[in-house]
């Protein structure tokens, strides 16, 4: 070995040597059940007999969520670093997860969209909840076991499926990546749903199939008004510059509120939890976006010209829970050099709706009975 290929050997040699055993690790994870029965996952359970309930929805999604707490020791250009992943053992996700990888550490939540594919690990087995639920009010109505499984119902459980997080801190430097990963148990809602064979096996004095309530009919609805602006709506000057959005909500109980804004291209913003403890109004999450001129290829026409410097968009306030979710839309204008009078705002409407908020029900109404299914 020559004396230059020794010496660059043992410079080599010396790094890995002082190179820690962790280029990077996890600092801290931890994932919570949402209280939230308006946000618990719902399984849909049918009846192939008539006579008790036999199999759960392969076809029916339903979204799980968990509070999230995740953080790196180093994060890495961009957030690079971070890689989560939601998971429900038993069950497939559908569609993609949130947050998005490099959002991680600026979410107070994850969830995803997911499907029953057999519950395997799981401890709750949604068939005999209903067959078991099915028995509790026979016994403690005056209505018979086939009269409830024509109905249908809805029970719910709290603390019924596991939900685990996978965390993992990627190496930024020389050195091993960091995983871990945390559980919790989340509430679950069985929809026991109502079973035309079993209304067909009715005596025909018998009375009329009613779905049986077993929570509150309805609920006063939590959002009362909303306001979302840009401050300021066109701006005429000096550029780079910044507009800011502000918003507000107003409830009319305790409750809790979740939101995000979306960009007019698409990008979305982390989701924001606004907690109220009693009716008013909160103000939501403040936000800002800043332009510096345009180039001219580049320029978004929403009524405003089409020249370098003339630049027009919007941001939506999107309200994600409680149902019925709203949208409200911010405009704005940017004239980059222009002089500093009043420019008459031309956009036009973004593809939203004005947030309308009606009562919620908290019973489903009756639906259709589910199609009968072959038991594979």
């Amino acid at each position: 070995m020559t004396g230059r290929n020794l010496l660059g050997a043992l410079l080599m040699a010396a790094l890995c040597a002082g190179a820690p055993a962790h280029a990077n690790k996890v600092k801290r994870l931890q994932i919570n059940p949402i209280a939230d029965w308006d946000r618990a996952p719902e399984l849909e359970v049918y009846s192939t007999n008539g006579e008790r309930y036999t199999d759960v929805d392969r076809t029916d999604t339903s979204r799980v969520s968990v509070r999230l707490r995740a953080e790196c020791q180093f994060e890495g250009r961009g957030n690079k670093a971070y890689k989560g992943e939601i998971q429900v053992p038993g069950f497939v996700r559908v569609g993609a997860k949130e947050p998005a990888n490099f959002l991680i550490p600026h979410a107070d939540e994850a969830s995803a969209v997911f499907r029953w594919d057999g519950g395997s690990d799981q401890q709750l087995d949604p068939v005999q909840a209903c067959n078991d639920e099915l028995e509790r009010l026979a016994s403690t109505t005056s209505k018979s076991r086939l009269q409830l499984l024509a109905e249908g119902f809805e029970a719910r459980y709290p603390a019924a499926l596991r939900v685990v997080y996978s965390f993992r801190c990627e190496a930024t430097g020389l050195g091993r990546t960091d995983l871990e990963s945390d559980r919790t148990l989340v509430n679950a809602r069985i929809d026991c749903k109502a079973s035309s064979l079993a209304a067909d096996k009715l005596p025909s004095q018998g009375p009329k199939p009613q779905r049986a309530a077993i929570v509150p009919a309805r609920a006063e609805p939590l959002l009362k008004a909303g306001s979302f602006v840009a401050d300021p709506e066109v701006h005429t000057g000096d550029c780079p510059a910044t507009i800011r959005f502000i918003g507000s909500l107003t409830a009319t109980r305790a409750g809790t509120v979740r939101y995000r804004y979306t960009r007019f291209d698409g990008t979305q913003s982390p989701e924001f939890t606004l907690r109220f403890d009693r009716a008013g109004t909160l103000k939501t999450r403040d936000w800002q976006t800043t332009y510096s001129e345009p180039k001219a290829q580049t320029t978004l026409s929403a009524g405003a010209g089409n020249e370098p410097g003339d630049f027009a968009g919007w941001y939506r306030m999107d309200i994600l829970s409680p149902k019925p979710e709203g949208q409200i839309a911010a405009h704005y204008r940017v004239l980059c050099g222009a002089d500093d009078e009043p420019v008459e705002m031309q956009l036009q409407s973004a593809p939203v709706r004005r947030m309308e908020v009606r009562p919620a029900e908290v019973v489903k109404p009756k639906s259709a009975p589910a199609p009968q299914r072959k038991v594979e």
